[in-house]
């Protein structure tokens, strides 16, 4: 059998012919000017036309396309793109005389692309396993604590993340009285005799406690007691207690002024715990959550600061003792309405009629249009109501609370 190595131009051919041996089948291209492909007949010529001496085994392919052969025993394949060519045979890959390429750049695609999707794969279960660590990390501390209170005894209320913080800042009330302070002292003698042992051992007044007599006369009964209180244990209850009922509760009570609080003790910085006491005894009834018991758990959880109370306990911390918080816009519509429904409102509160720096207040209610309010550190400021144009001014953020 003789084979043609001749190689033309491409044209386009359609070609079926059954053999015994032998079956060609072209859709495609073939060459015009020569017999590579095989047997058959070329439309626009090539050598006369005809390749009558290709081998019965062959297949010829035209401009455009590819073209293959299959023989018994054996096949060729043979296509051009591009102005390469290259054949395969039974047995191996055969490089055709006059070809420009072979089957090694289709490899090396063929290689390329495999490796493109197993970099894909790759990168898949990468991504796969990063969102599982993620999810793990998120919902596992939930799942894990919702499996505790369902099968291992319910907690009372939920259990909220680590705090960022948990320092345990040491007392510190000052040392000597400043000239301020003694002045005013020395005045309010001259009106309450019962102070002058503190002018007689001011020893045993911090100056801090000596100054808080000096700017709020009210505190009186609490400054004169405080040497007997310092070393006193609070109580675990607050007698005050009704569920409804919103006790005008005071950071300084003798009941538990004196306890540490923030690197100070409560009736000096405890506003904070003070007024969320009032809200829990409020809405849950519990007797449980005196200012002293939220203030040490506050403290434990790096929600108080050595500048007093965080946000933050309003905001979610609060949900420890069975409430619920949600911040309000400052408008006076809101306000009148949530407190008509029940809901009592912490308030944070700017220098003005509260205080000369920063406080905490609560208000509790609405009464002939005016704001009903308790404010821990006054008992007339708590016995007044409020006209809202008042207070707007001095508010600075605001959260309403409802029982979990």
């Amino acid at each position: 059998m003789q084979r043609q190595q001749n190689f033309g131009t491409f044209d386009t051919i359609d070609i079926i012919e059954y053999s015994p041996a032998t079956y060609i089948a072209c859709t495609g291209s073939a060459y015009t000017g020569g017999n590579c492909g095989g047997r058959g007949r070329s439309r626009t010529g090539g050598r006369d036309g005809n390749n009558r001496n290709a081998s019965p085994a062959h297949r010829g392919a035209r401009e455009g396309g590819a073209a293959y052969a299959r023989q018994a025993g054996g096949a060729a394949y043979a296509r051009q793109a591009g102005g390469a060519a290259y054949a395969r045979q039974a047995g191996g890959r055969s490089r055709q005389p006059g070809c420009a390429a072979t089957a090694r750049p289709r490899q090396q695609n063929r290689a390329v692309a495999r490796t493109r999707r197993k970099k894909r794969r790759h990168g898949v279960r990468l991504l796969v396993f990063l969102t599982a660590c993620l999810c793990l990390t998120v919902f596992g501390g939930a799942a894990a604590r919702l499996c505790m209170e369902t099968f291992g005894g319910a907690a009372a209320y939920p259990t909220l993340p680590i705090a960022i913080s948990s320092i345990m800042y040491p007392t510190d009330l000052g040392g000597a009285w400043d000239a301020e302070t003694e002045t005013a002292l020395r005045a309010l003698a001259q009106r309450r005799p019962e102070i002058q042992p503190m002018l007689d051992d001011p020893a045993a007044w911090p100056a801090d406690v000596a100054a808080l007599l000096a700017r709020n006369e009210e505190a009186l009964d609490f400054v004169l007691a405080y040497p007997s209180l310092a070393d006193t244990m609070p109580p675990d209850a607050v007698e005050e207690a009704q569920k409804g009922v919103f006790p005008v509760l005071l950071q300084w009570d003798a009941r538990w002024g004196a306890a540490p609080y923030a690197g100070s003790i409560l009736a000096l910085s405890g506003c904070g715990p003070t007024v969320l006491s009032v809200v829990a005894c409020g809405l849950t009834g519990s007797d449980a959550w005196t200012p002293a018991a939220i203030a040490e758990w506050a403290q434990g959880w790096g929600y108080a600061t050595a500048s007093g109370t965080s946000w933050d306990l309003m905001r979610t911390g609060c949900e420890h003792f069975g409430v619920k918080a949600e911040e309000l816009s400052l408008s006076e519509t809101t306000v009148f309405r949530a407190l008509e429904a029940g809901s009592p409102i912490i308030c944070s509160v700017r220098p003005g009629d509260f205080t000369t720096t920063g406080h905490f207040i609560v208000l509790t209610g609405t009464e002939d249009g005016l704001v009903r309010l308790v404010d821990p550190n006054s008992p007339a400021r708590s016995a007044t109501l409020w006209e809202w144009d008042r207070l707007m001014p001095q508010i600075k953020n605001l959260w309403a609370y409802t029982a979990i």
